[in-house]
């Protein structure tokens, strides 16, 4: 009965190790470029990467602007909005939209100005216009600064 026991137990022993053996050899993984799977890592670990918080600045885009006039006009609100002149901005926006009321730009950078400068609720009325007249931005900066 022992030496029943003990050949039935070398057996069983005997065929874990074999399966063991398959199953680690099926795992083993294939030879791989390195270069490309060290660039793919990088790439998906600077997905989830802290970014760096930079103070937003105000910037033109090419295609509001119609004329030189209204590309100083402009210019010049954002220099003022970028150094912390929000009234001086406020006033060269405004005369941009007086001169142009379809000019999203000019609501959106005027009603950023407003809420630098404290009047929130006039400010969000000037990104909705803005909204309102097609800027791409204005939904993010009314969800920013309008809450």
């Amino acid at each position: 009965m022992k030496k029943m026991f003990f050949l039935l137990l070398i057996a069983t022993v005997g065929m874990f190790a074999s399966c063991a053996k398959k199953d680690v050899a099926s795992k083993t993984p294939e030879p791989t470029n390195d270069a490309a799977n060290k660039e793919e890592a990088e790439k998906k670990a600077s997905q989830y990467a802290v970014q760096p918080y930079d103070k937003p600045k105000l910037e033109a885009k090419e295609k509001t602007l119609p004329n030189a006039a209204d590309k100083g006009l402009l210019q010049s609100g954002l220099n003022k909005h970028n150094s912390g002149d929000y009234t001086g901005a406020i006033n060269d926006f405004s005369q941009l939209i007086n001169q142009d009321p379809s000019n999203s730009e000019a609501y959106l950078s005027r009603g950023m100005s407003k809420v630098k400068s404290g009047d929130k609720a006039g400010g969000c009325e000037d990104i909705k216009m803005a909204q309102k007249l097609g800027n791409t931005y204005a939904g993010q900066t009314l969800d920013v600064l309008c809450k």
